[in-house]
């Protein structure tokens, strides 16, 4: 450079060469993530689907206590203000089958039916009956034998009734090994005891007794595994 001359160099630009291009596989394959991503993301802004609806079974008026009869598939439900006992095929209304939700027999128990209890050894259903005005002091025994979900030709029979004397009654426990039925009193009465070996639905040869009493008060009634009230 001092002499004057220029120098020369054989450096030449290199040509960058262009990004190859990206196959149609990857592309797609990308289309795809990003669709599963904001399909994703729509899912988790999403409010809640809702549950299953529950099947319903219109009944009578003011249903409140129910018994159950699992060799029968047959459900019982106490409606208070039309004096009567609905019967439902749980066989075809459940949690996986509501085919056939609704009540394909009535029985007319009297009273203001309160609370059920049955007992598989006799086929029989105890129904409280308090009274309009909660002064009654009976307890209905009906064949379930004869009004249940595959046979209702005795729905229409009016059911054998026990008076339980001086008393409101209220909730009913059964003992079925005892053959006993022990009934509360709203008033925290006496506990009356029912043989349900001689008061049931195929025998109420001893319905008509007056049932023994403990001098024990209470409306609600619990037995345990000893047999002990």
């Amino acid at each position: 450079m001092g002499n004057g001359k220029s120098m020369k160099t054989n450096l030449q630009p290199k040509k960058i060469g262009s990004r190859p291009a990206q196959s149609r596989l990857r592309i797609a394959a990308a289309g795809m993530l990003f669709l599963a991503a904001a399909a994703l993301a729509a899912n988790l802004i999403m409010p809640p689907k809702l549950p299953w609806a529950v099947p319903t079974v219109t009944v009578g008026n003011n249903p409140v206590g129910i018994a159950v009869d699992p060799a029968r598939h047959t459900i019982y439900v106490a409606n208070a203000l039309d004096d009567t006992v609905s019967v439902i095929d749980s066989n075809k209304c459940n949690s996986k089958n509501s085919s056939l939700c609704t009540t394909i027999a009535t029985i007319t128990v009297g009273p203001v039916p309160f609370y059920l209890a049955f007992d598989p050894t006799t086929d029989t259903i105890y129904a409280t009956l308090r009274g309009p005005d909660f002064d009654n002091n009976t307890v209905a025994v009906i064949n379930g034998a004869t009004c249940n979900a595959t046979n209702t030709s005795g729905c229409g029979q009016t059911p054998a009734t026990v008076t339980v004397p001086g008393a409101v009654v209220f909730g009913l426990a059964l003992d079925t090994a005892m053959h006993t039925l022990y009934v509360g009193d709203e008033n925290m009465g006496p506990v009356s005891i029912i043989d349900t070996a001689s008061c049931n639905a195929t025998n109420t040869s001893g319905c008509g007794q007056t049932p023994v009493q403990t001098s024990a008060g209470g409306d609600t009634i619990t037995i345990d595994i000893s047999a002990t009230v």
